[in-house]
């Protein structure tokens, strides 16, 4: 058999019991199997010569805590035999046709991404990863890390972000028409960014990630609900059309949705046609909240520049800022009925068991 690793320019945490599966089967990808994150350090550790240790971090619980900087698969060998030369020096060269490989692990990570909500993951750069195949009779066994007897302390966002074994079927089970949802992509960027302490960048995404999911929602239930039937409590009516047709309009919504000014309309007109529920009734403060990010974003995009300090009509561009929009952020998603968990940054750590402790 054949191993791919291919380095992604970042890094990524996992949390897998040792008893998970060491190969994932990929059901658009025949002859692609995905290999558990557990082996990765130790096959990239005999691909590049470097410990592999170092990115065991212990035992949380019975799940093992680890970071790779990359990902690997297994491939048979028909699809060697379509997508790379013979080898050299025991390392093949790859095809300009390899480049499947790449898209699978690069469509894989963004899934991986939206699944486990890790934030951090790295996807703008895909295309300059580093691919390594590496001919191998068998998978190396999973060992516990030796790199000390001592307990060690991880980070808790980083345990509470870390990839699981469900968040990698279900990754798997997607294939290349995998799309995350826009205001997802936006608003992990906007968590990725507070945690690297770009704050403004963080208050700009998370602004924009309130008001492209509302949209989103908005126009969801717009097309499920009012597009395909003629509900009393909308006002929809049918027009006459040449030739005899007909076309069903609905005014009410065509007015709110093309508004120069519909993100403003958003939170309590638009929501309140559609929904029957109004953020501004029911959750008045947030709606003040939401009010004041929007305000914040729409003063960084046109002015360049952060808020006046002393004022409390825009957040301040900093630490504190950045975690009132990404707590507001979140709670108008709940609020609209995304039904995502996402885990902001929290500060604390967390006590790593080393193997020695546990009875492997």
């Amino acid at each position: 058999m054949r191993i791919v690793l291919i380095a992604f320019g970042g890094e990524a945490f996992w949390k897998l019991r040792p008893t998970d599966p060491p190969l994932y089967e990929l059901p658009a990808h025949a002859g692609v199997q995905f290999i558990s994150p557990l082996l990765f350090p130790l096959l990239e550790g005999a691909a590049i010569h470097r410990s592999a240790d170092r990115d065991y971090f212990g035992f949380v619980g019975d799940l093992c805590l680890v970071r790779t900087s990359g990902i690997g698969f297994k491939i048979d060998e028909n699809y060697v035999a379509k997508y790379w030369f013979p080898e050299e020096d025991g390392q093949a060269r790859s095809l300009p046709e390899a480049a499947p490989v790449v898209e699978i692990a690069a469509h894989l990570l963004t899934a991986l991404r939206y699944f486990s909500k890790q934030a951090g993951i790295r996807t703008a750069d895909l295309k300059a990863m580093h691919t390594v195949s590496v001919k191998a009779d068998d998978l190396p066994a999973f060992r516990p890390p030796t790199r000390t007897d001592n307990d060690s302390f991880v980070a808790k966002r980083v345990v509470d972000t870390a990839i699981a074994r469900a968040d990698i079927e279900s990754a798997c089970r997607c294939g290349a028409q995998f799309r995350a949802p826009l205001f997802d992509t936006l608003f992990l960027d906007a968590i990725s960014a507070d945690t690297e302490g770009d704050y403004r960048k963080s208050i700009l995404y998370s602004a924009m990630a309130v008001e492209i999911g509302a949209a989103t929602v908005l126009d969801e239930r717009y097309d499920s609900e009012v597009r395909q039937s003629k509900l009393a409590a909308y006002r929809t009516i049918v027009l006459p059309q040449a030739g005899g047709q007909t076309i069903q309009k609905d005014p009410i919504w065509d007015l709110l949705r093309h508004r120069s000014d519909f993100s403003s309309i958003l939170f309590h007109e638009a929501v309140l046609y559609l929904f029957g529920r109004s953020l501004l009734v029911e959750n008045e403060p947030l709606f003040q909240e939401v009010t004041r990010l929007r305000a914040t974003r729409n003063k960084i995009v046109h002015l360049g520049e952060p808020p006046t300090m002393g004022t409390s009509q825009y957040l301040t561009i900093d630490r504190d800022g950045s975690a009132i929009a990404l707590r507001c952020a979140k709670a108008v998603l709940a609020w609209l009925g995304v039904a995502e968990e996402y885990k902001l940054p929290e500060l604390g750590f967390l006590r790593a068991a080393a193997p020695s402790h546990l009875d492997l």
